[in-house]
């Protein structure tokens, strides 16, 4: 089962991505850092160089 999530703007563009993949034999992953949720700051503040993250 593919899920589409925000990794792009319409499905249009989804069945691009995920066409390019396959026929590129990769797989094909959002990868999105948001500083602004809950848990970004509960691993921040467990690590030793939190000020690096920002």
């Amino acid at each position: 089962m593919i899920r589409i999530g925000i990794v792009a703007t319409n499905t249009a563009e989804a069945a691009k991505m995920i066409q390019e993949a396959k026929d590129h034999n990769v797989l094909l992953m959002e990868a999105m850092k948001s500083t602004l949720l809950p848990n970004f700051k509960v691993i921040q503040n467990n690590l030793h160089y939190p000020q690096m993250l920002c």
